[in-house]
C-alpha cells in the first residue's frame, strides 16, 4: 500500500491538474471567440460555451465507471489514464479549426477529468488516518488549479494565443499520466485508517441519498459560477477600475487597457485572486471535518456562502469582487466536510463507486447550468444568472436542514472509534 505521503502528493497533483484541465476553457472563451468569429462571423458566445456541455457531462457521468475500475484494479491506474486521456483531448483542442473538433476535443478531456474525484478521493478516504485535513490539503491543490486556469489561461492567451496553450498543457496531461503509471503500490481494498463507529445502515443510506439531492443542486450552483464568472468580472471592469482609481494610491487604468483582449486579461486576473480565497476555505473546512459534526459544518458552509451569491447579483463595480470572494471562500472551501461526511455514510470496500455516484450528481448533472447560463444571460445578464444561483443554494440549505433533522439522535463525528 502506498504510503500517507505518498497518497497526498499523487492525489494533489492529480487534483491540481483535472480542475485546471476542466476550467481552461471557459477561462480562454472570450481568446477563441474573437479568434473564430473572424472566420465564423455568425458565432456567438453561447456556441462557445456550450463546446463545453459534453466535457461536463462527461466529467460527472463517467466517474460511475472509474469508480468501479479504481475499486477493482487500483486508484493509481484510474488516475494515470486519466490524465492520458484529458491530455490527448487538449491536443486535439489546439488543432482544431472549428466548432466540431472543438466538441471532439472537450469530449476526451471530459473522459479523463472524470477519473480523479471517485479515484483520488476515494484513495484519501480509505489510507489516511486524518482524513478531513489531507482532504483539506488535497483541496487546496484543486483550489490552486481552479485559480491557476484563468491566470494561465490569460496569460497564455493573451501573449501566445490559445492553441500553443492547448497543445502545450496537452502534453503536460501526457507526461503527468505515464509518471502516475510507474508509481509502485496499491491500496487495500477493504481496509480504512480513519476509525469511526459505524452508523445504522438504514440511517445512513436515507441520510446519503438526502444529501444526493443537495449535491445535485450545489453542482449545479458551482458549475454555472465557474461559468459565469469570468464574464461577471469582465462586465464589472469598468466599474471596477473606475472605483480603484479614486484611491490616490493605486492606478490601474493602464493594466487593462480600454477593452478588447486587454480587457479579458484583466477579468482572468481578478478572477484567479477571487478563486484563491478558497484555500482559507478549504483549511478550516478540513479541521472542522475531523473535529466537529460533520452535518452542522456541512449548513455552516452553505448558509455562508449565500450572501455572496446574492452580493453578485445585487452589487456592480468593485464590490463584486468582496462578494465572488465570499462566495468562493465557503462555496468551494466546504468540499473537505462534504466528501468526510460521504466517506462517513458509505463502506471502504465500494468507496471509489460512491463518490462516483457522488460526483455524478455534482459533475455530470451540472451540465444544465450551461444552459441556464446561456438562456439567462441572453434574456437579461450575468446578474440575473447569480439571483437563479441564489434560489438553487436556498434550497440545498433547507435539505442538509432535513437531514440534519432526520438524524438528529446520531452523531456524526468523523473519528469516534
Amino acid at each position: 500500500m502506498p504510503t500517507e505521503r505518498q497518497v497526498i502528493r499523487l492525489t494533489s497533483v492529480t487534483h491540481f491538474l483535472t480542475h485546471f484541465f476542466e476550467l481552461l476553457l471557459p477561462s480562454v472563451t472570450m481568446f477563441l471567440y474573437r479568434d473564430l468569429k473572424t472566420s465564423i462571423p455568425d458565432l456567438e458566445i453561447r456556441t462557445i460555451l456550450e463546446v463545453g456541455t459534453m466535457m461536463y457531462l462527461l466529467y460527472g457521468l463517467l466517474a460511475l465507471v472509474w469508480g468501479p475500475i479504481a475499486d477493482r484494479f487500483g486508484a493509481k491506474l484510474a488516475l494515470g489514464l486519466g490524465m492520458i486521456f484529458a491530455g490527448v483531448g487538449y491536443l486535439i483542442a489546439g488543432m482544431a479549426t472549428g466548432i466540431p473538433q472543438l466538441w471532439i476535443a472537450f469530449t476526451f478531456v471530459g473522459i479523463g477529468i472524470a477519473a480523479y474525484h471517485p479515484a483520488g478521493i476515494g484513495l484519501i478516504s480509505k489510507t489516511i488516518r486524518e482524513r478531513g485535513r489531507a482532504l483539506g490539503i488535497n483541496g487546496v491543490w484543486g483550489t490552486l488549479g481552479i485559480a491557476s486556469a484563468p491566470f494561465i489561461g490569460g496569460i497564455g492567451g493573451f501573449y501566445f494565443g490559445w492553441r500553443t496553450l492547448f497543445v502545450t498543457v496537452g502534453i503536460c496531461g501526457l507526461i503527468a499520466g505515464a509518471i502516475m503509471l510507474c508509481v509502485k503500490g496499491r491500496e487495500a481494498r477493504d481496509d480504512e485508517r480513519t476509525a469511526v463507529d459505524a452508523l445504522p445502515d438504514g440511517r445512513a443510506v436515507n441520510c446519503f441519498l438526502i444529501i444526493c439531492l443537495s449535491m445535485c443542486l450545489s453542482g449545479i450552483v458551482y458549475r454555472g459560477n465557474m461559468l459565469v464568472l469570468p464574464i461577471h468580472f469582465e462586465e464589472n471592469l469598468g466599474g471596477i477600475i473606475a472605483w480603484l482609481n479614486q484611491q490616490s494610491w493605486f492606478d490601474v487604468e493602464t493594466i487593462t487597457g480600454r477593452g478588447g483582449k486587454e480587457k479579458t486579461l484583466g477579468a482572468t486576473m481578478l478572477l484567479t485572486g477571487a478563486y484563491l480565497i478558497a484555500i482559507i476555505g478549504q483549511c478550516v473546512a478540513g479541521r472542522i471535518a475531523d473535529r466537529h459534526d460533520l452535518r452542522w459544518g456541512y449548513l455552516l458552509f452553505f448558509g455562508m456562502s449565500l450572501p455572496g451569491l446574492l452580493g453578485l447579483a445585487m452589487l456592480s463595480g468593485f464590490p463584486v469582487i468582496i462578494a465572488a470572494g465570499a462566495f468562493v471562500l465557503f462555496g468551494i472551501g466546504m468540499q473537505p466536510i462534504e466528501n468526510s461526511l460521504v466517506a462517513r455514510l458509505t463502506p471502504a470496500r465500494w468507496r471509489s463507486t460512491f463518490f462516483a455516484i457522488k460526483f455524478v450528481l455534482v459533475l455530470g448533472l451540472s451540465f444544465v447550468a450551461v444552459y441556464i447560463v446561456g438562456y439567462t444571460m441572453e434574456r437579461w445578464n450575468t446578474a440575473a444568472v447569480y439571483w437563479v444561483l441564489s434560489v438553487l443554494m436556498v434550497g440545498v440549505i433547507a435539505i442538509i436542514g432535513l437531514v440534519i433533522f432526520i438524524s438528529r439522535d446520531i452523531s456524526m463525528h468523523q473519528r469516534q472509534g
